[in-house]
């Protein structure tokens, strides 16, 4: 088996939830990120109650461009001697009118 960690972006909505009971199943590290730390905090201790596997919650806002190299870093070094993967399971749509308008907007699409 390979030692996988998957990093789960987006970890509270119900598609990441399945897959981080499927990927914690099959034996891999999982990395749970989001806004939501105290969801995220619940369904780690469920995933280690039902899979006894390492589980580690991360704050994440995919908005907050300015912590996205030291999240990664981060991310990289928990994972190390691994291989890392990211299941992504978020989005964002602003209105489509105010994103025409506004570079800034469109930006975070």
């Amino acid at each position: 088996m390979i030692n996988e960690t998957w990093l789960i972006l987006g970890a509270s909505s119900a598609v990441a939830r399945a897959f981080a009971r499927e990927a914690a199943a099959h034996g891999a590290s999982v990395l749970l990120a989001g806004r939501d730390l105290d969801d995220l905090d619940r369904q780690a201790s469920d995933l280690r109650i039902r899979f006894d596997g390492a589980v580690t919650v991360m704050r994440f806002d995919a908005l907050d461009t300015g912590t996205h190299q030291g999240f990664a870093a981060d991310c990289a070094a928990r994972a190390a001697g691994s291989v890392l993967q990211v299941f992504l399971a978020f989005g964002v749509m602003p209105d489509q009118a105010e994103a025409d308008a506004d570079p800034a907007v469109a930006r975070h699409m």
